[in-house]
């Protein structure tokens, strides 16, 4: 959880190896519970007031959405933004 400049506070999941956020934060403050599901494929975040989030972070499904949106294989460059460090595999078929 992060702080702004408002007071209030977001969920934003951050890459360890390169200490960059991934994705949009989630709305909301006053997290009460961030948990894994079993699988560990998605970050499930309860708010004191209001919504509950289950936020996707499964990587292979990460990549077919990014084929979808982008209706190709990324390039070496855009691979290299969020994936820093593994190495290139162009995901879409």
């Amino acid at each position: 959880m992060a702080g702004s400049s408002s007071g209030r506070s977001a969920t934003c999941l951050w890459d360890v190896a390169s200490l960059r956020e991934i994705g949009l934060s989630l709305p909301g403050d006053r997290l009460s519970v961030p948990a894994f599901d079993p699988t560990g494929t998605h970050l499930i975040a309860v708010y004191e007031y209001g919504p509950v989030f289950v936020w996707d972070i499964d990587p292979e499904r990460w990549k077919n959405q990014a084929c979808i949106v982008a209706g190709r294989s990324l390039t070496r460059q855009e691979w290299r933004e969020p994936l820093p460090g593994r190495r290139y595999q162009p995901a879409c078929r």
